[in-house]
Formats: structure tokens, sequence, C-alpha cells
């Protein structure tokens, strides 16, 4: 899982004890949400709020090629707590269980990716996503308020690591079958 990594290094102790077991034994599918229209990958210009309402977060917002949300159990998904803060302490991370009221899948969005029945099942697709008061209990902040920029530029390594070794080799396969 790609949360795996991120839930080890930034999660509670009870996050990681509730969590990873679930992510080890394939219990519980994962996808992010970070990306939003407009905005892409850049996390310093997410538009997502969340804002707390007694012992819960309530969000707001839409995101963006959510990798694997038609199959998942739980989303994390990065929003702005503190607009007043500095650039890159403005936004927090938090754990979605699915489904949710307040997250509703508007569609899948087509991209390179091979489609087929059993790769959507597996590890579904790229969604557009709308939450709407999506309700969020406290506790399910991951990594802390104001960590979800440092925290998914450490996510988003490993996939921009990934999608160059794999272009490179896609590549190299083009030209190989071309000569």
């Amino acid at each position: 899982s790609m949360v795996g990594p991120v839930l080890q290094a930034f999660g509670s102790r009870e996050q990681q004890e509730r969590y990873l077991p679930r992510i080890a034994s394939i219990e519980d599918w994962w996808c992010q949400g970070f990306s939003e229209p407009g905005s892409g990958s850049d996390l310093a210009s997410l538009k997502t709020s969340a804002v707390r309402d007694g012992d819960e977060w309530v969000l707001n917002g839409e995101k963006w090629f959510s990798s694997s949300a038609s199959v998942a159990d739980i989303a994390v998904v990065m929003a702005k707590t503190d607009p007043d803060a500095a650039r890159h302490e403005q936004y927090s991370t938090f754990i979605v269980e699915l489904p949710n009221p307040g997250y509703q899948i508007l569609r899948n969005i087509e991209t390179m990716q091979p489609h087929s029945d059993l790769g959507l099942k597996l590890g579904g697709s790229h969604s557009e996503i709308k939450i709407e008061n999506l309700r969020v209990p406290r506790d399910n902040i991951l990594g802390g308020r104001g960590q979800g920029f440092n925290m998914g530029q450490h996510r988003l390594a490993y996939g921009r690591l990934r999608h160059g070794m794999h272009n490179v080799a896609m590549a190299q396969r083009a030209l190989d079958l071309a000569a």
C-alpha cells in the first residue's frame, strides 16, 4: 500500500496498531485524496477545507485523480486546516473510513493506464471526488495538525520515483520493439 510507509512514519501508535495490520492483510484498500482540479499535485495550493466542530472535523472540497477510490475502504484526505499559518503549515491529513455520506465518487477519470475488469477490481481507477460536510473524528488527523504538506511530500516522493522508473522502462520497451 502506498499509505503504509506514510502511516509508519507519521501515524500515532493507535493509528498504526489499528490500520497497519489491515493494510498488510489486504483487509482494507486505501486511496489518497491529495490532488485537486486546478492544483494537480501542488500540495501548497489545495482548496479543500477542514473546520473543527466539537470532537470532529468537517471537510468540504473536491479531489481529482484519487487512485483506487472506487475500491477503497479508507481514504487519506488532505485539507486546509490553518489558512493563516505559513503556506506549508496550512494543511493537515485525515484518515476517512469509507463509505461516508460526505465522500462521493462523481466519476472515474480515464488515464493512459490499461483498463480491464480485473484491473478495476484489483486497483480501481482514478476518481473525481466531491467532499461535502464530510465528518471525521478529531483523532483521525494523521501526523498532527499542520503537517499535511510535509507528509504529502514524503508520500509523493515514492510515486514520483516510481512513475519515472516506469516511464523509462516503457520507453526502453518501445525502442526495443521498434528495433
